[in-house]
């Protein structure tokens, strides 16, 4: 089975739900399980990210490091506050808007052909970062994947929004 990750940008009063009421992390990565009492609250978040399965790629490449890295890029993937159960890879994890905002300020300094150029596949697999087969892989998607997640950072600090971040 994949592992693949989602980024979700989702209003300052959900992350307070949430933190509040971790079973409605449910509502939100599926939505068949919505009721009417949730219906409002989940309708303030947006469609996530799916970045599959190039999050370990990007989460080694911002921070050098295989798992949790204490750096301001380290909260890009793997970061926030661990809320609610084990979805089967992990905990859910929240970041707050201002944790938001500096990420995206964070990322805002760094160039996707800058990001790129960290890409180094003989030292991905040395590292074992998922999904492994780096040299054999065909990985320009990774710097797009890059794109993608800053420029999905970037809109969810211009919207004041959080984040939830999550494996499945």
């Amino acid at each position: 089975m994949s592992m693949i990750a989602y980024l979700q940008q989702i209003s300052p009063a959900l992350v307070e739900a949430i933190q509040g009421n971790p079973s409605l992390l449910e509502t939100l990565i599926d939505s068949a399980t919505e009721t009417p009492e949730t219906e409002e609250l989940s309708a303030t978040a947006t469609v996530a990210l799916d970045i599959d399965k190039d999050w370990h790629g990007l989460h080694y490449l911002l921070t050098g490091q295989a798992w949790e890295s204490p750096g301001i890029l380290g909260q890009v993937i793997l970061g926030g506050q661990e809320v609610g159960d084990d979805l089967g890879y992990g905990a859910a994890r929240l970041l707050t808007s201002e944790q938001v905002q500096v990420v995206a300020q964070a990322l805002s300094h760094l160039s996707t052909d800058e990001f790129a150029a960290k890409f180094n596949p003989s030292q991905l697999n040395e590292a074992d970062i998922y999904p492994g087969n780096w040299e054999e892989a065909d990985r320009p998607g990774l710097a797009e994947s890059y794109e993608n997640v800053a420029s999905y950072y970037q809109d969810a600090a211009a919207q004041g929004q959080g984040m939830l971040l999550y494996l499945l």
